[in-house]
Formats: C-alpha cells, sequence, structure tokens
C-alpha cells in the first residue's frame, strides 16, 4: 500500500502513483499549469489560491451512492487519482498526463460458476459452524436481507434443533 510522489530532476518531471488496490489516497489539484497534490484535501485546500467551490454533481453522486465516481471529490477541480494510476507533471509544457499503469487480470475461462458456488457454500457453512458452538441456546436475527436468511437456512442444515429466530419492527407515526 502506497502513494508516492518523485522529482525526477534530470527528465524534469514529477511522477505521482497510487498503489493497486487504492488503501493511500492522492488528491491533485491542477490548473493553468499549477500542480498540488496530498494524502488530504484539506491539505490542498490550505492554498488560499484554490477555490473552494462545491462539485455539484459529485455531491449527488455521494448522496445516492455513498461514494463518488471517476476520481471526482465534493470540490470542483480537485481529483482522486484512482487505484493502480500514476500521473506525470511535465515541467517542460506544464501539462499532466494520467496512466493506469496496472490492471487487474480476468481470465473469463477461469470462472466456474458451479464450483465457485460450492465453494461458497463449503467455507459459509464452515464459519457458521464454528460459531455455533455454544452452552446457552442459540437464536438469530432476521433483518430482512438476503444475508441473514442464507445464514438461518444453513444454521438450520446443521442444528439438531429448531432455530429460533427474532425479527424487529417499529411503529411510525407515518407509515
Amino acid at each position: 500500500m502506497f502513494s508516492f510522489a518523485i522529482y525526477d530532476t534530470k527528465k524534469k518531471i514529477i511522477l505521482l502513483a497510487r498503489d493497486r488496490i487504492g488503501v493511500k489516497p492522492l488528491y491533485y489539484y491542477f490548473n493553468n499549469g499549477r500542480l498540488s497534490f496530498a494524502s488530504e484535501i484539506k491539505s490542498i485546500l490550505q492554498d488560499r489560491e484554490i477555490r473552494r467551490d462545491l462539485n455539484n454533481d459529485a455531491l449527488s453522486q455521494f448522496l445516492i451512492y455513498a461514494y463518488t465516481i471517476d476520481g471526482q471529490t465534493l470540490f470542483k477541480g480537485i481529483r482522486e487519482l484512482p487505484p493502480g494510476h500514476k500521473l506525470v507533471y511535465y515541467f517542460s509544457d506544464k501539462k499532466i498526463q494520467t496512466s493506469r499503469y496496472w490492471d487487474l487480470e480476468l481470465n473469463e475461462n477461469a470462472f466456474d460458476e458451479k464450483k465457485n458456488l460450492e465453494i461458497l457454500e463449503k467455507l459459509l457453512t464452515n464459519a457458521i459452524n464454528k460459531r455455533q458452538v455454544s452452552d446457552a441456546p442459540l437464536g438469530a436475527l432476521l433483518s430482512g436481507g438476503l444475508d441473514s436468511s442464507v445464514m438461518v437456512a444453513i444454521l438450520s442444515r446443521l442444528s439438531e434443533k429448531p432455530v429460533k429466530t427474532f425479527t424487529t419492527g417499529f411503529w411510525s407515526q407515518f407509515g
């Protein structure tokens, strides 16, 4: 996990890069040939020449999806360098170039859906089996979601006794 900046005095460039998975963040602002970068947006905003205008598109994305897409941030002009990407700033013409240096290779032939489902079922069954050892009676909360339903279905297959399940709800004057 990394994000870094290297100033190459011979090539007269700055190289920024971010780890393949995106564990360490790296943000940048580029305008009129000027580059600012940091691991936190608040550090970039310390520069008083950088406006703090709200990026309405990114705000909408964040409110809908709980994240922003395409490297956007909540501030106009400040972008996040995507995982597995590098950015090169050229002092000679004061331009930047971003590119992907790594991508996950997927081999479509390597995916056997039936085999993978069997592996998943075995892993879930083993995990649930390890957690059903108890001196007290077992119970499970059914949230209404798929995960708790699958867990209880597997637990009921493993258990000699019926699985006690619980759910909860709240009354509201608004329906």
